[in-house]
């Protein structure tokens, strides 16, 4: 009978960290995962064990807010995410926590 292999465990080094600890709150987790060339359930353990956030208000750019402010009212949610490179939830949470609505004709 032919044993099983091991799955493989590749240690984080201190570069890695640093570069998860800049990418993560602006990155997706699927392309930070790509980035670093790192499964997502890897990314996921290390994320929670560094206590890590993404999307979080605050990691906005003025850049970015204004651009949503702009957006918001006239495109859809969907396409806003992927110019900004983040989820439709957390543009949608945003854009909820500066009191931003839409036009009829953008809804989602």
């Amino acid at each position: 009978m032919a044993k099983k292999k091991k799955p493989f465990h590749r240690k984080w080094s201190e570069d890695e960290e640093k570069l998860l600890k800049e990418i993560y709150p602006i990155k997706r987790r699927k392309k930070v995962a790509k980035i670093m060339g790192r499964s997502l359930g890897s990314i996921s353990a290390k994320v929670k064990m560094m206590g890590l956030k993404s999307g979080s208000p605050e990691d906005w750019t003025d850049y970015e807010i204004q651009l949503l402010k702009r957006l918001f009212p006239i495109k859809q949610t969907k396409e806003i995410a992927k110019m900004l490179g983040r989820t439709v939830n957390t543009v949608t949470y945003r854009a909820y926590t500066l009191s931003l609505n839409k036009e009829p004709f953008a809804r989602r």
